[in-house]
This record gives structure tokens, sequence and C-alpha cells, in this order.
């Protein structure tokens, strides 16, 4: 199940739980559309707490979601409490468009930041994030 928890501008908050099926992934859609209207992509984070993976249907929904709607995320923070999410978000990256980190559970609130990084003249990579600061002209 996907649990929509926040919107702002075009950063959306999102919730995973249980197991995926084809109608949270409309609900994703249908969340960012609108949001297009006014810019070209979105960022989203997502926050995967009690998974248990997809439906059969639900798999076939992801790979649709990610070959579509994937190209339009341009920010993606997944955040999670095991490898598995953490080896997802390797494969979002490696297979798409999207720039993606992952988070510990705990570190929920730096990935809300890191979605925002960029906008405010700080580093992309999460990497570097709150440890190296940009170098003087001149250094």
């Amino acid at each position: 199940m996907i649990e929509i928890v926040t919107i702002q501008d075009r950063y959306i908050l999102a919730r995973a739980s249980s197991k995926l099926t084809p109608e949270d992934y409309h609900l994703l859609d249908e969340t960012i559309k609108p949001r297009l209207t006014k810019h070209h992509t979105v960022r989203v984070q997502i926050e995967f707490r009690d998974f248990h993976g997809w439906t059969l249907p639900g798999v076939a929904a992801a790979i649709r979601f990610g070959l579509t709607d994937g190209k339009v995320i341009e920010k993606l923070a997944v955040v999670g409490e095991h490898k598995t999410e953490e080896a997802l978000a390797w494969v979002v990256e490696v297979f798409g468009s999207t720039v993606v980190e992952f988070f510990g559970l705990d570190r929920a609130h730096d990935a809300w930041k890191w979605l925002h990084a960029d906008e405010v003249g700080e580093y992309l990579s999460y990497a570097s994030f709150g440890t190296v600061s940009p170098s003087k002209k001149g250094d």
C-alpha cells in the first residue's frame, strides 16, 4: 500500500507498506501528473515501513511506472530499514534516469533535506551531504 504523506509544490513524500499493487502505482501517477503542469519534474521521497514486496501484478505496474513516470522523477530518496530497499535504490538508479539515494529510517529527515539540497546550492551527493563545504575561489 502507498500512502501520500506530504505534497509541497513538486516535492512528494510517500510511505510504502505491506505489498504494492497496480492501484498503488495509479495513486502515485495521479499524484505526480498535476505537478507537471508547473514543473517538468518532481522529487519524491518514499519511505518503506513494514514493506513486504509486490503482488505479481504490482511488479508489472512497477516496471511500467519506471519506464513511463520514472522519467519525470528527477530525484528519488529511498528510505528503508532493510538491504532490500537499499538494493532497490541501486537498481532504480542503474537502470533509470533518476538520481537516487538510500537513507536508513533514522535518516528520513536528511533524505527530505537531500531532495532540496541542490535547490539551495548544496551538493547533490548524499556522500558529501553535510560533510563537505564548497571551496572558495582562489583556494
